[in-house]
């Protein structure tokens, strides 16, 4: 029988890197994640990505990556 606290434990894992793929994407290629958004869910017009858009990009995905270092820490820091 696989114990909740470890059921638990591989939710809070997996969320946390789900927030961490998605952030480290948005950082290292913010005009594929662009394209991406545009193309499936039709967010954006046709047309390159400016540099704006980019740098905007690379900051949501800078807060993802730090929202997830947090709630890291919190988890280890209720673990003790």
């Amino acid at each position: 029988m696989i114990s909740r606290l470890l059921v638990i434990g591989f939710f809070y894992l997996a969320m946390g890197l789900g927030w961490i793929t998605v952030g480290l994407f948005m950082l290292v290629t913010p005009g594929r994640f662009i394209n991406f958004v545009r193309d499936n869910i039709a967010f954006m017009g046709e047309g390159q990505p400016l540099g704006a858009g980019k740098l905007l990009v690379r900051l949501i995905g800078a807060g993802l990556v730090a929202f997830a270092v947090q709630l890291a820490f919190r988890i280890a820091d209720l673990a003790r």
